[in-house]
């Protein structure tokens, strides 16, 4: 549908599960390449047809902070478990 949200990701994995080829130089009938955030289609049905895709920059940027804030209160939670055992504890189970 136009207008339709997707990820880059998804878009290529389904390409491929439709039998779409990655084409990285001439884009022929059922193959796909891309290159930074565009992605260009060539349809199967069409020989002198194809779609591009542009994705916004700032998905990247999105995606990169989701991940290091994941990182991070996965890294803060590990130091506060850390720092509250009581190490006598510790060396009686080892």
């Amino acid at each position: 549908a136009v207008g339709q949200k997707c990820r880059r990701d998804d878009i290529l994995l389904h390409l491929v599960e439709m039998h779409y080829k990655r084409g990285d130089y001439d884009l022929i009938r059922a193959t796909f390449r891309a290159r930074g955030d565009v992605l260009e289609v060539m349809p199967a049905y069409e020989e002198d047809f194809a779609y591009r895709i542009d994705m916004s920059w700032w998905i990247f940027i999105a995606a990169g902070g989701v991940a290091l804030l994941i990182a991070l209160v996965t890294i803060s939670l590990m130091a506060i478990k850390a720092a509250v055992t009581n190490p006598v504890k510790s060396l009686r189970s080892e």
